[in-house]
């Protein structure tokens, strides 16, 4: 006797779910944030920096050597002063970002955004996207309203981050309770 439609339909189902002969169910790992599909644990991520496309001569802006891979806070992506500039980081300074062979266009220093115990963050200007340098304090050159504003509350900023390595073995700037920095402000200049 010819099965019915209902019994037909309902063996090509079951022949569809078997799969083949001996074929293990697929199995799904959960995946944690310790893996990484683009890199190994092993392998450090390759170096990094902004564009920054300001149209000026590279003779006018200074060259600050930072670490190769940014901080993301938000949509800003920001890169440590890695060595001493040539000259204190201040607003309207024009800059060049290098890790080694690499270098970035000009970008300008705009304005300090985030005031740490021994960091300034400062915004550049000349990027499509948003991008930072955190520089160690004593390399910065604030205004006198930020120097006053940073000295009022060194006592109450987090002590994290710690000073910058060139400086973390400096007992004044380590232990000190009040600010142990002073400031060459741009309206001191004026």
């Amino acid at each position: 006797m010819p099965p019915t439609a209902r019994q037909a339909a309902g063996s090509k189902q079951k022949a569809h779910h078997q799969g083949t002969p001996g074929a293990k169910p697929r199995q799904f790992k959960a995946w944690s944030p310790s893996e990484s599909y683009l890199f190994s644990p092993s392998t450090p991520l390759p170096p990094s920096l902004p564009t920054l496309r300001l149209p000026m001569p590279e003779s006018l802006a200074v060259t600050v050597q930072v670490e190769g891979i940014p901080e993301r806070n938000g949509i800003t992506l920001t890169w440590i002063v890695e060595e001493r500039p040539t000259c204190h980081i201040e607003r309207g300074l024009p800059v060049i970002l290098a890790v080694g062979d690499l270098r970035t266009g000009v970008g300008r220093v705009e304005n300090a955004t985030d005031i740490q115990r021994h960091w300034i963050t400062w915004l550049l200007t000349g990027s499509p996207t948003a991008c930072a340098i955190r520089v160690p304090t004593s390399w910065s050159r604030l205004t006198r309203d930020e120097s006053q504003i940073h000295a009022q509350l060194y006592a109450f900023l987090p002590h994290s981050p710690p000073p910058h390595r060139l400086l973390a073995h400096d007992p004044v700037i380590s232990n000190s309770v009040d600010s142990p920095y002073e400031f060459d402000s741009e309206d001191d200049r004026q």
